[in-house]
């Protein structure tokens, strides 16, 4: 009988000690879920998806919540969205510009409303603003794409796609340029380059523009390689990208081809050209070389006219912004990080999931 009293007094006063503890806040409680936003051109998109649900699953492990909209490719509904996101007590907004101009504003005010912008798989005007920018080495890609061309090709001219409204695709494009204006040099064998006029085509209400430019040559009379850039094409169209390359490259094919390597500075470029190519019955004739290592291009990559792609790492890219939106740290100095790449050949092909974009 005394063993049961103490007994209930021990269990009394434990009962008695949980209540008072709770009653002064003083007993563990479930932290307030922190709240943060996401705005990206379009959320169907594999890519943008990819990079979306990455930065959630990164959120959510820390037990706070993550609210992403989707801005459908509209530059002032994207700007409006960050706001609402910023009103709506997010800490860091994660943006991946639809746009490379239109958010300056947007970005200054959510700043100075204490929502960090963390600016992810893009740059734009106004970034310096931001607290952080996160994007793929594009510099890295082009030139390692470019080596791999002066490495396993003895020959090749070059059509260059690309889009010149993305920040990405013109560095990407220019340090493949560089790379092989470099090997080029140092065989004294560099002609002038010269411009050629712009022509614009229409397709409804799409506008495809496309210049083509007598980049370099590479000659070699003693049997060396040669690597000559033919033509570069600027590929317009936002999410229409893909379909305004095939349109493009079937234009170019019916002139009659003066290439046999395409260099596309994404995956939707390349898949357009790929598709082109098809269509006009060209059998493994022209190859293609790409970046992005997307599901898609490593599918293409099967086959004989796809050599290589450089991948992306959209979960680097979204740990990284994350990694940026709970340091403990108010100074406003602009971080710029650069996620690594690889080239991707069909020799190693095999050692991925080629339904998955790592």
């Amino acid at each position: 009988m005394v063993f049961l009293a103490c007994l209930n007094i021990l269990l009394l006063s434990c009962i008695g000690g949980f209540f008072y503890l709770n009653k002064y806040g003083l007993f563990l409680k479930e932290k307030e879920p922190r709240i943060f936003g996401a705005v990206f051109p379009d959320t169907a998109d594999e890519y943008y998806r990819e990079i979306i649900t990455q930065i959630e699953m990164n959120i959510r492990s820390e037990g706070d919540l993550l609210l992403s909209r989707d801005c459908g490719y509209d530059i002032e509904l994207q700007g409006r969205q960050m706001l609402e996101l910023s009103d709506s007590g997010a800490e860091a907004v994660f943006v991946c510009p639809s746009s490379e101009k239109g958010l300056k504003r947007e970005i200054l005010d959510c700043t100075q409303r204490g929502t960090r912008v963390i600016l992810v798989g893009r740059s734009c005007e106004g970034e310096e603003e931001a607290y952080a920018i996160i994007t793929s080495d594009d510099e890295k890609a082009g030139e390692t794409l470019a080596s791999f061309i002066e490495v396993e090709l003895k020959s090749a001219r070059i059509l260059v796609l690309g889009r010149e409204e993305d920040a990405s695709s013109r560095r990407r494009i220019a340090s493949f340029f560089i790379r092989i204006l470099e090997r080029n040099q140092g065989e004294g064998q560099l002609s002038d380059r010269k411009q050629k006029k712009s022509n614009t085509v229409s397709h409804g209400a799409d506008i495809v523009s496309h210049r083509a430019d007598d980049v370099s040559h590479s000659a070699s009379d003693d049997g060396g390689s040669r690597v000559q850039i033919v033509q570069q094409i600027d590929v317009a169209g936002g999410n229409k990208e893909m379909e305004n390359a095939r349109i493009i490259m079937g234009r170019e094919l019916q002139k009659g081809r003066d290439f046999d390597l395409v260099f596309a500075a994404d995956e939707k470029l390349a898949a357009g050209a790929y598709a082109a190519l098809k269509e006009a019955g060209e059998k493994g004739s022209v190859k293609i070389v790409a970046v992005d290592g997307s599901p898609v291009g490593k599918n293409m990559l099967r086959s004989s006219r796809y050599l290589a792609t450089v991948m992306e790492y959209p979960s680097i890219l979204a740990a990284e912004a994350v990694r940026q939106a709970y340091i403990e740290d108010e100074k406003q100095v602009l971080r710029r990080i650069y996620a690594q790449v690889k080239l991707v050949t069909k020799s190693i092909i095999y050692s991925y999931d080629i339904d998955k974009w790592e």
